[in-house]
Formats: C-alpha cells, structure tokens, sequence
C-alpha cells in the first residue's frame, strides 16, 4: 500500500493560542446558553422584583436604586446572543488565519488579539455593574474563565512581539 505525503504548509498554531480560542469559545458557549435559558424580560409579571432572572436583577429593581439595567440598548437576552457571536467571530478571526496560512489576515493578529482582550474585559465590568457581583454559579465559572482568557492573550501578545523582534533583527 502506497502513502501520499501532502505538504507540509507548518502552521503557526501554537498550544497558547489553541487554550485562547477553547477559552473563548466556552465563554461563548456560557454566554449562548445564558441567553437562551433566560425569559424574557418583557414577559415578567408586574410588579416582580426580579426574583426569577438568576445572576442579577432585572432594570430599575438593582439594591440602592436605578440599574445600569436601565441604560442597555438592548435586552439582557439579546446582549448575550451578541456575546456569543462575537466571542466565536473573534477566536475563529485570531485562529483561522494561522491555521490556514492567510498571509493577508495575519498581519491583523495582533489587533484580534487586543479586540478579544478588550472585548473579555468589558464583559467582565458589565457583568459586575449589572449584578454587582451577584451569586450565580454559571457566572462564577465562567467569569475566571475570561480573566484566563486576558492573562493568556497577554502572554500571547508579549511572545508575538519578542518574536517579531527577534525576526527584524
């Protein structure tokens, strides 16, 4: 039986990158089932006191007063379909490109790298404004799961720019 060999076109996907994009899609993941296990706020009873919406309250019902709840553009339901997408665009966006060797998409790595890092962040500080810190088991998981997700495309950065470096000369 004969074998054929294929090219090797050596990718540049790295064990470091591969735990970023995991990370970030089980946070998408997190973040999709979030939105399609919550009820819809519009369809609460009046007069509720948000007891029913696990991991915070809803708008206007946060202890001490108004909730940031209140200045989101859109329901919490719909954020998180967003947060889905745009956590699985952003790791297929920073892996894709290694993976297949897309010369012209490479050179944006570093600014993908930097949107995720961001993009993690401002979950992280939305989730925090919104329940303040509230009691949720799903959000306990998967909050850590983001600050894994910065300190790695942190140390993912700093390599990529000594190698660079190292490369230039």
């Amino acid at each position: 039986m004969s074998q054929v060999t294929l090219p090797q076109r050596g990718s540049r996907i790295n064990p470091l990158q591969t735990a970023i994009t995991a990370l970030a899609v089980v946070t998408g993941l997190i973040h999709l089932y979030r939105a399609t296990t919550m009820r819809s706020m519009m369809g609460r009873p009046s007069g509720s006191t948000g007891g029913g919406f696990p991991g915070g309250p809803p708008g206007g019902t946060h202890m001490g007063g108004p909730s940031i709840m209140m200045l989101l553009p859109l329901p919490l339901q719909v954020l998180f379909y967003l947060n889905f997408i745009g956590y699985v665009v952003l790791a297929a966006a920073f892996y894709l490109p290694s993976l297949l060797q897309f010369q012209p998409f490479l050179r944006y790595q570093r600014v993908i790298r930097w949107l995720l890092i961001v993009y993690a962040a401002v979950t992280v500080v939305l989730w925090f404004l919104i329940t303040g810190g509230g009691y949720n088991v799903l959000a306990y998981i998967d909050k850590p799961i983001e600050i894994a997700l910065i300190i790695l495309l942190l140390i993912d950065d700093r390599q990529a720019s000594r190698q660079a470096r190292l490369q230039r000369g």
